[in-house]
């Protein structure tokens, strides 16, 4: 009688449960990176924003505007008009002149549900905050709502 030279089912099955295992331990890491690169590139286009409200600002007499105006006038891409990586992107007020008032803006950055675990926003100051935490997350510990991003960075 011949042997036949394959694999058997279990050899099979303890190898197909290795990779299960090795998936099990990458997939949430990699998922966890991805949320992260969103975030990162929200925070590199909150700052773009804020510096376009500025140079608008040093132009007309210190005013800010909304994010429409930016794209028309060019001071932005059309890209900030939708979800730009995975986040969208709102001035959410536009408050006096600088003509004797305090003028004032605030932008927020809303991720799509699942893309990322926090809203950030950004005003004046040009100082990136935490806004708000997605549902299944929380913030970094020492963290509240409105504190700068660099904070958590820091620690």
């Amino acid at each position: 009688m011949k042997r036949s030279r394959g694999f058997s089912i279990v050899e099979s099955l303890i190898v197909l449960a290795f990779f299960v295992i090795i998936l099990a331990i990458l997939v949430p890491s990699l998922l966890e990176s991805r949320m992260k690169a969103h975030e990162a590139t929200a925070i590199a286009n909150l700052e773009q924003i804020c510096q376009a409200e500025a140079k608008y600002a040093g132009q007309h007499n210190g005013d800010y505007t909304g994010l429409k105006t930016l794209i028309d006038e060019k001071y932005l891409g059309q890209e900030f008009l939708g979800v730009t990586g995975h986040y969208t992107f709102d001035i959410i007020s536009v408050s006096g002149t600088g003509l004797g008032f305090p003028a004032s803006f605030s932008v927020l950055a809303s991720p799509v549900p699942g893309y990322g675990r926090y809203a950030y926003g950004i005003g004046p100051d040009q100082v990136v905050r935490y806004v708000r935490v997605m549902s299944e997350f929380h913030f970094p510990r020492g963290v509240e709502a409105n504190d700068p991003v660099d904070k958590a960075l820091k620690k």
